[in-house]
C-alpha cells in the first residue's frame, strides 16, 4: 500500500505544473524536495513532444492531448526510480498517465476555493481532491505568496473511511512547494528546496 501513496504522491507534485501562467513543459526543469528526515528526491521533465511520439504497451497517447512529457523520478541515490507521461489537454488541464494504464485529469489552472474532484487510483483507491485555501507559505526555497492548498483524502474501494490524507500547496510559476503525507503513524512533511532548468 505504500507504493500507491508514493505514486499519488508524485502524482501530485505533477500537477502543480499547471499553476504558472506559463506551463512548464520543458526538457531539463526540475524540482528538488527535502523531507524532515532529511532525505531527498528530484523530479526531471527528460522528453517532450507531440502525444503521437509517445507509446506505452501499444497504448496511443494522441488525440485530445496537445504535449506529452516524459517525466522521471530520482531518488537520492540519483537512481531513477519511477516514471510516467504528464498531458496537456487541449482545455488547459492536466492529466497523468502512470505507465500503469490510469489516465486521469488531475488539475485545472484557476480553480476555486471548495471546487472538488476525485481520480481512482490503482489497487482500488480513490483521492478525493478539495482545494482548501490561498494562503502564504514559507520554505527552503523561499517565501511563496497566495499558494493554493489542495487536501486529498485517500478512500480504499467506495469505502468512506479515508485511509489517510494529503496536503499540498503549490505557487505560480513554480509548482509544489511543500507536502504533508499523514497516513496514521506514518507522516512525512516534503519541502521544495530548489528549482529550475
Amino acid at each position: 500500500m505504500r507504493r500507491i501513496f508514493i505514486l499519488i504522491s508524485v502524482i501530485i507534485t505533477l500537477l502543480s505544473l499547471t499553476m504558472a501562467e506559463d506551463i512548464i513543459f520543458r526538457e531539463g526543469t526540475y524540482w528538488i524536495y527535502e523531507t524532515e528526515s532529511g532525505d531527498r528526491y528530484k523530479i526531471l521533465i527528460s522528453v517532450v513532444g507531440a502525444p503521437s511520439e509517445f507509446t506505452r504497451a501499444g497504448y496511443d497517447l494522441s488525440g485530445e492531448f496537445v504535449t506529452a512529457s516524459l517525466v522521471n523520478f530520482y531518488n537520492e541515490g540519483g537512481d531513477i526510480s519511477d516514471s510516467g507521461f504528464l498531458l496537456l489537454s487541449g482545455d488547459g488541464s492536466i492529466w497523468m498517465d502512470d505507465m500503469m494504464g490510469n489516465c486521469w485529469m488531475v488539475y485545472k489552472k484557476g480553480l476555486p476555493v471548495g471546487y472538488t474532484w476525485r481520480a481512482e487510483m490503482e489497487e482500488g483507491f480513490v483521492g478525493r481532491f478539495r482545494v482548501d485555501e490561498y494562503e502564504s507559505i514559507s520554505t527552503p526555497a523561499g517565501k511563496f505568496n497566495g499558494a493554493c492548498k489542495v487536501v486529498v483524502d485517500i478512500y480504499e474501494g467506495g469505502g468512506d473511511k479515508s485511509e489517510g490524507s494529503m496536503t499540498y500547496w503549490f505557487a505560480d510559476g513554480v509548482g509544489m512547494v511543500k507536502s504533508i503525507n499523514d497516513f496514521g503513524s506514518n507522516s512525512e512533511v516534503s519541502e521544495l528546496v530548489d528549482y529550475g532548468d
